[in-house]
């Protein structure tokens, strides 16, 4: 072999170069907002709930700083800053206008509505005009309902008319509702000009339970799923059936479950089916329920759980064998024990499969099966107290809570009760307070709910709350939030007192020397069992939270952890240790958050009290806007979304690193 001339040396090396470009060419490192002081004060403040600060630094000319601050007084949610707010609605700049009306929109309050509507009617900005109709959606009354839907927008004005189809979800969220609102919804939906990212937005407040607007609109739905191709427009047309029940929409989602590829619009059809005669459409629910994506078949399962009948009870089993994904068939088994009359044999079923299964998220799923039958609570209370196992130990005193209410409880206790003389009832009272005892925020919430339920009366049973008091000193603010709540309920059901826990929550400390050197573009790489995905983080939005994630994920905190929930079409949760879904790390990371919208594939901080996030995460699978302005977006999923879509419960993260 000759050896090489320094000219091809040369060539090697530069074409060397050019293909490493080639590879970064789309990774710009761009500098953050940090290294300036006025924006570190700005999330100082935030962290401390400095409003008083935060109010001064509204008096800087700095458009870019005045925006920032806007959007971390909104962070906060107080309706008594709307007066310091409201002014800068006509402001010169449209990016602090913007921030304005969606801070007014944050604060609950409607005092400004006529502020709003007179703002909209003045403003030449689309992109205003459009933050100004969901800021209506989300504090406004009829009248303002009734100014949104009376608008005639130009067919080219897609953010506007993205904004009045938002605003209706809220409204609706709301449940204030007007025919004029539907008239105009179908009108868009209708209308050939008009862009399907518009008709997307209209959709959303079609896809709520509940919503009885006119069969005679059937024919316009039917029309845009056959002739759109916007996958999320087709999913949630598909659900907005659910609405109409007629034998021409029943006979459409048929069609659309045994048509269709995207697994979204398969999970969209089968939960407008319960809205149906469970005789007509189990058919199409049982070849569902063999479908090699698991989130069809999870869909599925769940379905017969809510819809189904005795008479079926032997079939949920016969097709245990034919489904491939295990949740799926736990459900399938907790449908066959929940409308059984032979109990004992299914039971001893789940229990055979739970001792077997050395997946521990099938294990909990298989524990929870058994949620229907309360004579199966001693195996439940002897696997939910002598295990280490948190996703073990939260499911089963869930499962625990689930049997006390079910409302045959009280029939059981009192034929196990003529037959062996065992009060399960006050075995029932043992639970709850070892529950207390345990000092777990999980446990004591589903044993706090259990004392709260009306149903139960479960408060006669106790002669006082020492348990609780003691319960209370376990509990760790912010990230025992969920809990602190629910027992808090429980000894202000008891007692009639106010429930305070006097304890100071530490502020955050910014590391602003770490923060700075972040990338406005900050990329990490997540490898899991599934595969690689890219998360591309937005620091200059969400110092904070960006900087606590990549702190956790430079120390290691989020390898080997598990995908512990997930919300099929919708979301995938996971970022805890415990593997429940329940945070661990008391860490007092403050919500920010902004007017971005929820699209496939962002990255969440999610809220876990009115100020406070979770450093646990998720990623959305599909465009959403219940999450819309109360949760914190740090990313986007920018390579390797297809790798999302196929992860399910029990999933691992290997390792998170940045790139």
């Amino acid at each position: 072999m000759r050896s090489l001339t320094p000219k091809i040396i040369i060539f090697a090396i530069i074409l060397f170069a050019i293909a490493r470009c080639s590879d970064t060419q789309e990774i710009i490192i761009k500098k953050n907002n940090f290294s300036s002081p006025e924006y570190r004060s700005i999330f100082d403040n935030l962290q401390t709930n400095n409003t008083d600060s935060l109010i001064e630094i509204l008096k800087t000319a700095n458009p870019q700083l005045k925006t920032a601050d806007i959007y971390a007084i909104a962070s906060i949610g107080d309706s008594m800053y709307n007066t310091v707010i409201a002014p800068f609605l006509n402001n010169d700049n449209a990016q602090i206008r913007i921030a304005s009306a969606f801070a007014l929109g944050q604060m609950k309050s409607n005092f400004y509505e006529s502020k709003l509507i007179a703002q909209y009617n003045n403003e030449n900005d689309n992109f205003v005009k459009k933050q100004i109709l969901i800021s209506l959606g989300k504090t406004g009354s009829d009248k303002a309902l009734n100014f949104v839907a009376s608008l005639n927008i130009d067919n080219k004005n897609t953010q506007i008319l993205q904004g009045q189809g938002i605003a209706f979800y809220f409204f609706s969220k709301r449940k204030i509702i007007s025919e004029q609102m539907f008239a105009k919804t179908f009108e868009i939906l209708n209308n050939e000009n008009i862009s399907q990212d518009a008709k997307l937005y209209f959709s959303y407040t079609l896809t709520l339970n509940n919503l009885q607007f006119n069969n005679n609109y059937f024919s316009i739905i039917e029309n845009e799923i056959k002739t759109q191709d916007n996958i999320y427009l087709l999913t949630n047309l598909t659900l907005s059936l659910k609405n109409i029940h007629t034998t021409q929409s029943f006979k459409l989602l048929t069609e659309i479950l045994q048509a269709t590829t995207d697994y979204r619009i398969k999970i969209a059809a089968i939960k407008a089916l319960e809205a149906f005669y469970y005789e007509s459409g189990k058919k199409y629910i049982f070849k569902a329920l063999t479908d090699q994506n698991p989130q069809i078949a999870i869909v599925a399962s769940e379905y017969f759980v809510k819809k189904g009948t005795r008479n079926d009870a032997n079939t949920y089993l016969s097709y245990i064998k034919k489904i491939s994904s295990w949740k799926a068939r736990s459900n399938m088994l907790m449908a066959a024990l929940k409308y059984s009359p032979n109990k004992k044999n299914i039971a001893n079923s789940i229990i055979s499969g739970y001792n077997a299964a050395e997946n521990i998220y099938e294990k909990a799923s298989l524990l929870y099966a058994l949620s229907d039958d309360p004579k199966q609570y001693a195996f439940v209370n002897d696997q939910t107290f002598s295990t280490n196992e948190k996703i073990i130990s939260t499911t089963g005193m869930k499962c625990l809570m689930q049997m006390r209410i079910n409302p045959h409880f009280n029939k059981i206790a009192a034929t196990i009760k003529s037959n062996s003389n065992e009060d399960i009832n006050a075995k029932f009272k043992i639970i709850v307070q070892e529950a207390m005892a345990k000092g777990d925020p999980a446990m004591i919430y589903y044993a706090a709910k259990l004392i709260n339920s009306p149903d139960v009366k479960l408060i006669d049973v106790f002669t006082n709350t020492y348990f609780l008091t003691q319960a209370m000193n376990s509990i760790k603010l912010p990230k025992d939030f969920t809990a602190y709540n629910e027992l808090c309920k429980a000894v202000n059901n008891f007692g009639g007192q106010n429930c305070k826990k006097n304890i100071a929550i530490d502020n955050l400390k910014l590391d602003w020397n770490f923060i700075a050197q972040i990338p406005a573009e900050q990329r990490v790489l997540v490898k899991t069992n599934k595969g690689n995905f890219e998360i591309t983080l937005d620091v200059n939005s969400n110092p904070a939270n960006v900087y606590i994630f990549l702190q956790l994920v430079n120390n290691g905190y989020y390898n080997n952890t598990f995908f512990a929930n997930e919300n099929p079409g919708k979301a995938i949760f996971t970022g805890g240790k415990r593997g429940d879904g329940w945070q661990n790390l008391n860490i007092p990371l403050i919500k920010e958050i902004s007017n971005k919208n929820f699209i496939d594939g962002s990255v969440v901080m999610p809220t876990i009290t009115q100020n406070y996030n979770s450093v646990n995460w998720f990623i959305t699978t599909s465009p959403t806007i219940e999450y819309y302005g109360n949760n914190t977006i740090i990313g986007q999923v920018t390579k390797g979304l297809d790798i999302v879509h196929q992860l399910e419960i029990g999933d691992k993260i290997f390792e998170i690193r940045m790139l």
